[in-house]
């Protein structure tokens, strides 16, 4: 009986832990075989406002939006992140792991955005836990 029972209840387990691996996989895929990624601001902003943040997130997010202009970012399959810019280039790390996209710009901290949804031509992840950043949006950047 507690047999019966243990495997009802650590067999989901199983299975989840193996799906998170293949959505890990499959969104570090995605990230790697672009090679340029920019900003979608519209749905950037779509996601904040489905939110209801306070206006400071708004403000950060369209500084950065602003910046960003005429840049993109690339993901590297070592795990390194570029943000080429057009005046300037910033190095940084990122990962994918437990349903969040982690970045990680030098000399910051790494912020762990809850990944909402993917696909070969756009990724989405929302504010981090500690609302210390803001949504963002990728699409593929022209060349």
């Amino acid at each position: 009986m507690r047999i019966t029972i243990m495997i009802a209840v650590l067999l989901p387990l199983v299975g989840c832990g193996s799906q998170s691996t293949q959505e890990t996989e499959k969104l570090t895929e995605i990230l790697t075989a672009t090679t340029r990624w920019q900003y979608d601001a519209e749905a950037m902003l779509r996601i904040l406002s489905a939110k209801n943040q306070d206006g400071k997130i708004e403000q950060r997010m369209k500084r950065n939006i602003k910046q960003m202009e005429g840049g993109y970012f690339i993901f590297n399959p070592d795990g390194r992140l570029q943000l080429l810019l057009p005046k300037i280039n910033i190095r940084g790390d990122w990962s994918v792991g437990d349903g969040v996209l982690n970045i990680k710009v030098d000399g910051s901290l790494n912020v762990a955005h809850p990944i909402l949804n993917y696909s070969s031509d756009r990724v989405e992840v929302d504010i981090d836990e500690g609302l210390s950043s803001f949504p963002r949006a990728f699409v593929p950047a022209p060349f």
